[in-house]
């Protein structure tokens, strides 16, 4: 039996809707994720790789248990990852400090969404 919390995350749910304006377009592939990892029982690995991919940005809550959850199989699987700290949420503040905190010193590279934007602007002049 489910409990009102994991109700709310049961694909369909209000919940598991982005916003609007991230909606996937027609030609996106959509990989849907059924546990706290993205690639825990999905075909996320198998895209990843058909495209050559090897980095990946990741967002999302709770930073503590899905976005840490991704990243930690994603490094597992030999990807480099970057977690957008303005794009990440977490049920207290603290909670998401230390995750991002972690995130650093362990698995991957912690910046704002500006800060990214900054870099590859400056990596093409």
């Amino acid at each position: 039996m489910m409990d009102g919390t994991g109700a709310a995350l049961v694909r369909g749910a209000p919940l598991t809707d982005g916003p609007a304006e991230l909606a996937p377009a027609e030609s996106d592939i959509v990989v849907t994720k059924t546990r706290f990892s993205g690639f825990w029982g999905s075909r996320l690995n198998d895209v990843l790789r058909a495209r050559n991919i090897d980095s990946l940005i990741l967002t999302g809550g709770t930073t503590t248990v899905c976005v840490e959850s991704t990243l930690r199989d994603a490094v597992f699987l030999e990807y480099n990852g970057v977690v957008f700290s303005d794009c990440a949420r977490d049920i207290t503040p603290e909670l998401h400090e230390a995750a991002l905190e972690r995130i650093d010193l362990f698995f991957g590279w912690v910046c704002d969404s500006a800060e990214f934007s900054a870099a590859l602007r400056m990596d093409a002049q």
